[in-house]
């Protein structure tokens, strides 16, 4: 290869590196306004609570960077190739050097090899004055028209990448804890993916009796979760179920105006569920039946009494018995009389919802009625108080 021909050469291949890397700094923000984009769609996914764990969404932005830098540098390793090709570089050069088209493309393929019936000193000369031409010029002054298009493409690619960089760097500004959630996702991708431990979920108010009609509120804390299943059935109806959102760890229900046996469980996304609970209407606790039997002492020869329900004001001689018995609406705990200091001056025996007593007062006054079901619960409906004059025995 002639000197001529190695310097043209030489040239050509100093203007296409030229080119190359003028392309890497045009591609280079466009990489970043790429990379930028990302990261504020993250910040649209995460949310105000930041990553939920396990989530892979992190990850798959994380792939998306390396993809769009791999993007990058596709486009620079390949376009340069096609786009800096012989046949459009040298049409470029010609522009730029004021040469007749064809002149260094025709040079470069003479300096490769000679066509048959051409001669040599001609073909020599002719490379040597292209040469000649280029020599002196500056590799960005040859790039002609493709360095023009390099140079529009990098200004484009600053002003992409500046704009969205100021977008990034505003939602950081006012929304820094959100921004600070998007970073850790993307920087511990594996972090966030990974299967969370989650607190074991809790169901309020579990078992529970409610008066009739009542609304009852089904509390679920499940931290961790983004929506939980609720599903029951009514006495008496068909099984149903309704997926509840997950706020801030809590979910909530309420069933209206409940007024039959209802019977609830938790399903978990992880197909997981919580025991089953009941919710038990019952009826006002109140007294059902009530007899009240008076038995005075031989020797006044006063005969027996019986009173149902209320009874009325009594004057009842010394050693007079009184028997009492009775039904409430549920099942009792207690039931006692109460003095008017709240001591108790009679506890009675209760089975179940019946009670009993015998009493012989030894003092008069007013007694009130005390009656409590099994939760503790006073009755709603209960008999006037009990009003005694003991009589000494004269």
């Amino acid at each position: 290869m002639s000197p001529s021909a190695r310097q043209l050469g030489e040239r050509i291949a100093s203007v296409r590196d030229h080119l190359g890397r003028r392309a890497a700094l045009a591609v280079t923000p466009w990489v970043v306004t790429g990379i930028v984009a990302l990261l504020i769609v993250a910040w649209v996914v995460v949310g105000n609570e930041g990553w939920r764990p396990g989530s892979n969404v992190p990850a798959l932005l994380d792939a998306l960077i390396v993809l769009c830098i791999a993007l990058g540098v596709g486009v620079v390793w390949v376009g340069a190739r096609r786009w800096f090709g012989e046949v459009p570089l040298a049409r470029s050069i010609e522009q730029a050097a004021g040469l007749k088209a064809g002149t260094v493309r025709g040079s470069l393929e003479l300096s490769r090899g000679l066509p048959t019936g051409v001669s040599g000193s001609l073909a020599a000369r002719a490379v040597a004055r292209t040469a000649n031409d280029l020599e002196g010029r500056e590799a960005e002054d040859l790039a002609g028209d493709l360095g023009r298009s390099v140079a529009s493409w990098t200004r484009r690619g600053l002003i992409a990448a500046s704009v969205s960089f100021l977008a990034l760097v505003a939602l950081g500004v006012t929304t820094p804890e959100r921004t600070a959630h998007v970073w850790a996702g993307v920087t511990a991708p594996l972090r966030i993916a990974a299967d969370p431990v989650l607190p074991a979920v809790a169901v309020t108010p579990g078992d529970i009796e409610v008066m009739r009609g009542t609304d009852v509120s089904v509390m679920v804390a499940a931290e961790g979760r983004s929506e939980v299943a609720l599903a029951w059935q009514a006495a008496g109806d068909v099984a149903r179920s309704r997926l509840i959102p997950v706020d801030r760890g809590r979910a909530m229900h309420v069933f209206e105006a409940v007024s039959e046996r209802i019977e609830y469980r938790v399903d978990l996304p992880d197909g997981s569920r919580t025991e089953t609970f009941t919710i038990v209407p019952i009826d006002p606790l109140f007294v059902s039946d009530l007899v009240i039997d008076v038995t005075y002492p031989p020797h006044t020869g006063i005969p027996a009494d019986q009173f149902r329900g209320d009874a009325p004001p009594l004057r009842l001689p010394e050693g007079s018995r009184v028997d009492i018995e009775g039904a409430a609406s549920r099942p009792l705990s207690s039931v006692q009389l109460v003095d008017s200091t709240g001591t108790a001056a009679l506890a009675m025996q209760v089975d179940g919802s019946d009670f009993t007593a015998t009493w012989t007062p030894s003092a008069g006054g007013i007694y009130d009625w005390a009656f409590r079901d099994l939760a503790g619960a006073a009755a709603e409906l209960q008999p006037e108080p009990l009003e005694i004059e003991v009589i000494a025995d004269l």
